[in-house]
């Protein structure tokens, strides 16, 4: 961070398991998941790295609009909003769920979860069905094999 100008800037890891990485502008710090970077290449680590870095070089308001692709293109990396998790680090967030949800009727698996909540907001609507019905067959939702309320 330092060989990039981030000074009074810090390095973090943290327990995050569906993204990479994060930069916190307020209190200047660069975390990663420890759980995703120990399933991934070190390559795919550094680039999440320095799509980390760009964030705090070119400020908040900035996202992932030209501004921060032009620091991306200077930093010699390719502009790449989100990285796709590799097939090692999406069956390891499986095998770290808490929670398998089911269908009662057909037993299609419809997700893992990590916690139950009764429901969560994205950013387009709000997903009610978890605790209630599958988007399949409109019945239960089972949760390692139990309804809402027995998990």
């Amino acid at each position: 961070m330092a060989d990039h100008g981030l000074t009074g800037w810090y390095f973090q890891w943290d327990g995050a398991k569906k993204r990479f990485g994060q930069c916190n502008y307020t209190y200047k710090i660069l975390s990663f998941s420890r759980f995703l970077t120990e399933h991934s290449e070190e390559e795919e680590f550094m680039a999440t790295v320095m799509h980390e870095i760009a964030h705090a070089l070119v400020g908040s308001g900035a996202g992932h609009g030209p501004v921060w692709k032009a620091k991306m293109r200077q930093l010699g990396q390719v502009p790449d909003r989100t990285k796709t998790s590799n097939a090692a680090q999406s069956e390891a967030r499986k095998a770290a769920a808490n929670y398998v949800l089911t269908c009662a009727t057909s037993g299609k698996v419809l997700g893992h979860l990590d916690r139950l909540v009764k429901s969560r907001r994205t950013k387009y609507r709000v997903i009610t069905y978890l605790g209630h019905q599958c988007p399949c067959h409109r019945q239960v939702v089972l949760y390692n094999g139990k309804t809402f309320e027995e998990a």
